[in-house]
């Protein structure tokens, strides 16, 4: 038995040495993007009235963290089904897909709304003074939008097994982040921090996406109408957005719920999102509420 147990434990340790790194690597790096760049602003930019620009900054990375924030949630709900069935591949490539796609649909009208309605976004929760930051903001939400995308693969890759390359990727993503934050930040300030970060999220995401794609392939005929049909919906959100009038808090808050609930709408009329997204996004609520859940929203579509 001593020998047996012995052994046992040899293989756990051995692969726990195999596994751990590369997963505290591609987690800590990601950590690290996310961070770098506010930190860069209190180092490098020398000017009279810095903490005023740290505080827009903050500002603008507390908004555009949502879709971070939501984006991980999901993740932590997907993540075990992904690792649980990284050995039948037929299982593992359809909720990897699915994943991303749930991933995609989340993030872009949060980053839509960002970009349109910055200023009005910073003004729904801090002081009128914030909205100096806007420009930033505009700069900061598409490279965060792309980062919550990179950073799925990112999951979906070491859930899977396969964690060289996106360990490699991630130390290239903060050594990217780093040269354009010391280049940029001197001369541009926060405006330069939020390039520097969309800049290299932009850089390290399409390698994470080629190696997905070719450990879970998918054919251009099956993603090409509903990838167009995706960006027609978009468009139609962004109408909505621009059209109705966001004068004040409240006006700004019922034109993004109006323009959501068009989205969300636009989704199902178009069976973007169909049953089976709505059965699995809300399995974890009992079968019977899932079909109610499932029978409300149809109906709304």
């Amino acid at each position: 038995r001593g020998g047996r147990e012995r052994a046992h434990w040899k293989i756990l340790i051995h692969e726990m040495m195999v596994y751990a790194p590369p997963m505290f690597i591609g987690l800590f790096g990601i950590t690290t993007v996310l961070s770098a760049d506010l930190i860069s602003v209190k180092l490098l930019y020398n000017v009279e009235h810095v903490h005023e620009q740290i505080a827009f900054y903050q500002a603008d990375q507390v908004m555009g963290k949502v879709t971070f924030f939501l984006t991980s949630v999901v993740l932590n709900v997907i993540f075990p089904y992904v690792s649980y069935h990284s050995l039948s591949p037929y299982k593992l490539k359809s909720y990897a897909h699915h994943t991303l796609k749930y991933i995609i649909m989340l993030v872009t009208p949060t980053c839509v709304v960002l970009i349109v309605l910055p200023t009005e976004i910073l003004s729904l929760v801090y002081p009128d003074i914030y909205s100096q930051g806007a420009h930033t903001l505009m700069i900061y939400a598409p490279g965060i939008a792309i980062l919550s995308i990179g950073f799925c693969i990112l999951r979906i890759l070491q859930g899977s097994g396969h964690l060289r390359l996106q360990s490699c990727t991630v130390i290239m993503w903060v050594a990217l982040e780093l040269v354009f934050l010391y280049l940029l930040v001197p001369r541009y300030g926060i405006d330069g921090a939020a390039t520097a970060f969309t800049l290299s999220t932009i850089i390290s995401t399409p390698p994470l996406l080629i190696y997905y794609l070719k450990l879970f392939p998918i054919s251009l005929k099956t993603v090409a109408v509903p990838a167009s049909q995706f960006i027609m919906v978009i468009i139609a959100m962004v109408l909505m957005l621009t059209v109705v009038p966001h004068d004040g808090r409240v006006w700004t808050l019922v034109d993004v719920l109006l323009a959501l609930f068009v989205y969300l709408i636009l989704l199902l009329k178009l069976h973007i999102l169909n049953k089976d997204d709505v059965t699995l996004l809300t399995s974890g609520f009992g079968e019977r509420a899932s079909e109610r859940i499932y029978k409300i929203i149809s109906k709304l579509g």
